[in-house]
């Protein structure tokens, strides 16, 4: 497992008990995190701050991290920039649109550490080589091979009434 010392993420998710597994997740592998309640927060908080990793939920109300990733991709600034999206649910038509918008990969929801860490590392790697990747759109291979190796478990709501 990488580590990411001095790297910083900034997680948008409406549910402040997925941000805080996601920011403990990343925290223990080494990124400093950021984290903001809405897409409008995180677009701000994305000017303040220089993230190298966003990792943002596709079902918020409102905007949606689909709404984002199209948002910070407008400006070929953030090409290289790492995007990843969380979904509940394996959605093709969702992997698709995200595909299609330039995301560097997704998570399905609840994960763990490991799990985690092994995604980031894998589609940090894809970034970093540019494999699959032409003009902002990831090769659906990539993702195939990406996500077979991933493990992901289905979601699970808590019982904290978020």
């Amino acid at each position: 497992m990488a580590t990411y010392d001095g790297k910083k993420a900034l997680i948008v998710d409406d549910f402040p008990t997925a941000r805080r597994l996601i920011k403990d997740t990343l925290q223990e592998i080494g990124f400093e995190c950021v984290e903001a309640a809405d897409v409008d927060q995180a677009l701000k908080l994305f000017d303040e701050e220089k993230v190298d990793l966003v990792i943002a939920d596709t079902f918020m109300p409102e905007k949606n991290g689909m709404d984002l990733l199209k948002t910070l991709r407008e400006n070929p600034e953030n090409e290289e920039l790492e995007i990843v999206l969380t979904m509940m649910e394996d959605h093709e038509e969702l992997v698709s649109q995200g595909e299609a918008l330039g995301m560097t990969g997704y998570v399905l929801k609840p994960f763990d550490v490991f799990s985690l860490s092994k995604s980031l590392d894998q589609m940090h790697k894809m970034v970093s080589e540019k494999i699959g990747r032409v003009e902002g759109i990831q090769s659906s291979e990539s993702f195939i091979e990406m996500k077979s190796r991933t493990k992901a478990m289905p979601y699970m709501p808590s019982n904290t009434g978020e």
